[in-house]
C-alpha cells in the first residue's frame, strides 16, 4: 500500500541538537536525530535522476517531492 501523498511538517528539530532531548551537540553526522534522519531522505527527492541500482527501493518508496528545512522545522511534500 502506498503512503498518502500531501504536505507535512516536522516542527522542534532544534531537539537534534540538545542531548538532554537525545539529539547531539557534538556530532553533527549522529543517525539517531530527527534532522539527520531527514538529510538522509534528501536523495528521494531525486531518485528520478538516480541509477536505480544503487539507490535502495526503500527510498523511492518515500515518493517525496520536495524537503525545505528552516530553523526548527522541516517542510515536506509526497506525491500520492
Amino acid at each position: 500500500m502506498q503512503d498518502a501523498g500531501g504536505n507535512y511538517v516536522v516542527e522542534d528539530t532544534e531537539t537534534s541538537y540538545i542531548d538532554s532531548y537525545g539529539g547531539n551537540s557534538q556530532n553533527l553526522n549522529n543517525p539517531k536525530t530527527t534532522v539527520n534522519f531527514f538529510k538522509n531522505l534528501i536523495d528521494c527527492v531525486h531518485n528520478e535522476s538516480i541509477n536505480k541500482n544503487i539507490l535502495p527501493d526503500s527510498l523511492i518508496d518515500y515518493n517525496i517531492k520536495s524537503m525545505h528545512f528552516y530553523d526548527n522545522i522541516i517542510f515536506i511534500t509526497k506525491l500520492g
